[in-house]
């Protein structure tokens, strides 16, 4: 056997040898969200055997602080979008920004390389987002003082600015819409990178609402961070069909069941995606190649409302086609963290409760008059006989 090995091969294989002894990045820490405004501490501890060359950090690829202990100067700054680095308390590749905004946000490595003679390199990224809370409670417009039964009621609630935007709710006397109200959704972003939700709903004002004097309409807004993001994937097609789990981030994946080993053309997909359990509950995208699956292969099935952690469950259904072959199908599970909720609420009248009050005054009008006239013929016999006495002396 020859046992000759190229100079690069050894190389190589010294310097990866001492990467696992040399250099350990032991704590890397960056908050996946900030509230716009405050301060934050980027952590990178490193534990070198060897002795630590230098530190690095990067916004977006863009290097914003070194930290070198053997220059005369150990700690550098470099100007950067967004990164607000106070050199006065960050030290050895523990950075702090004083101040943070909407341009902050961005993806941010830390980068740590050993003495010689190897200069092993080892780092981390992590995503950091900026969030801001609306300033105010979200506001309904376009609504009347009251209505009559067959009235097609049109309400928008608008809230925000804020970032991510809020998610609006509907409430009709604390209870969620049916299929017989429509709604409109839609997200703009202003000049200052926040965004405004607002959401149009219109229903008719139908017999249900025949035995209410007043009807409550409610606009929740809610805004979530969401905590972490995983995935299952399965790739279809008329051979055998696989699973692969691509979430790297170390949390727990949802699952894919009720799949079936082969697909032929015309034959039912239906499959369910199960998440891990959280509170509040997590949410479930289905993606076919990358895209979001249309909202006619969606199948929702009810979340009982707990205090406690718990999965959801949404269902995927559609007939195989030929286009489908070779297709990806991935089952997404974001956990959110509410961190704001507000509402406005609007009471409008239905007027059959004006009509039934008209009724009444008219009633009560009605008796008034009867009495005056059942007094009036009561006390005019009286008053005529007393005239007469008066006037008996005169005749």
């Amino acid at each position: 056997m020859n046992k000759s090995y190229s100079l690069s091969s050894l190389i190589v294989f010294v310097i990866a040898s001492a990467g696992v002894h040399c250099l350990k990045l032991i704590n890397f820490s960056v908050p996946a969200w900030v509230k716009k405004g405050e301060g934050v501490w980027l952590n990178c501890s490193v534990d070198s055997q060897e002795g630590l060359y230098s530190t690095k950090w990067y916004k977006n690829d863009v290097e914003v602080y070194r930290y070198v202990p053997k220059d005369t100067i150990e700690d550098q700054i470099y100007d950067a979008s967004g990164v607000y680095i106070d050199l006065a308390v960050s030290a050895k590749g523990q950075v702090y920004l004083n101040y943070t905004n909407l341009d902050t946000e961005g993806s941010y490595r830390c980068e740590a390389s050993g003495d010689t003679p190897y200069f092993v390199t080892v780092g981390e990224v992590k995503v950091m987002k900026i969030y801001e809370l609306p300033e105010s409670d979200p506001t309904i417009y376009g609504l009347l003082p009251s209505y009559d039964i067959g009235d097609e009621i049109n309400a928008t609630c608008v809230a925000g600015p804020s970032k991510p935007a809020a998610k609006l709710t509907w409430l009709i006397d604390d209870e969620k819409l049916s299929s017989d109200y429509e709604e409109s959704v839609n997200v703009t972003k202003n000049e200052d990178g926040l965004e405004v939700s607002s959401s149009k709903l219109s229903f008719i004002l139908s017999e249900n609402f025949m035995g209410r004097d007043e009807i409550s309409i409610k606009c929740v807004a809610t805004i979530s961070l969401y905590e972490s993001v995983s995935s299952e994937e399965l790739i279809m097609n008329d051979k055998n069909n696989t699973l692969k789990s691509p979430s790297t981030d170390g949390t727990e994946k949802p699952i894919i069941t009720e799949g079936q080993p082969v697909y032929r053309k015309g034959d039912l997909v239906n499959v369910n995606c199960t998440s891990p359990k959280s509170y509040p509950p997590p949410e479930i995208e289905w993606y076919i190649n990358d895209e979001k699956a249309s909202p006619d292969y969606i199948v929702l099935y009810p979340v009982e409302k707990t205090n406690e952690s718990q999965s959801t469950v949404v269902g995927l259904r559609f007939n195989m086609e030929s286009t489908h072959f070779d297709s990806k199908l991935k089952c997404t599970s974001i956990i959110f963290q509410v961190i704001d909720v507000r509402s406005d609420v609007k009471v409008v009248e239905n007027n059959r409760k004006n009509e039934l009050q008209m009724e009444e005054n008219r009633g009560a009008d009605s008796v008034r008059a009867e009495d005056v006239r059942g007094l009036a013929n009561h006390i005019m016999p009286r008053i005529e006989v007393l005239l007469l006495l008066l006037l008996l002396p005169f005749l």
